[in-house]
């Protein structure tokens, strides 16, 4: 069992750039937040001291950078990170459904087609969970 579960694994992560770039733009993302949360903390703190306006307009620029890039990186992570969670899906019931059609037994063959594929879908699904 342990080297089926091993099998189906390494099937479902068989995407491995989908994965590496899902880590890479989490981690940039947070890093974006990260940097926005201390430009912001330091446009505040220097504009309480009403400094010219024109010092604090690159703060204010880079505020604005990181807060779009930090939505776009979020955005495209999960947009990655679903497609190859998906893909790897698609991958694990296709090979449990050709493995199911060699070997279903004679008793299945009463339930109807639908029942039975939904049985397997939900039994995929908790696989996967």
């Amino acid at each position: 069992m342990i080297s089926a579960t091993g099998k189906l694994w390494r099937d479902v992560t068989a995407d491995r750039r989908g994965l590496v770039g899902t880590a890479i733009l989490g981690g940039l993302a947070s890093f974006s937040a990260v940097a926005l949360l201390g430009v912001s903390a330091w446009l505040i703190a220097t504009a309480a001291g009403m400094p010219p306006v024109l010092t604090l307009t690159v703060a204010a620029v880079a505020v604005r950078f990181f807060a779009l890039s930090r939505a776009l990186l979020r955005y495209v992570e999960r947009l990655l990170g679903h497609s190859s969670a998906l893909r790897g899906l698609t991958k694990l019931r296709v090979s449990v459904y050709l493995k199911l059609e060699r070997i279903t037994p004679i008793g299945l063959r009463s339930l109807s087609r639908g029942e039975y594929l939904s049985r397997i879908g939900a039994d995929v699904d908790s696989a996967l969970d």
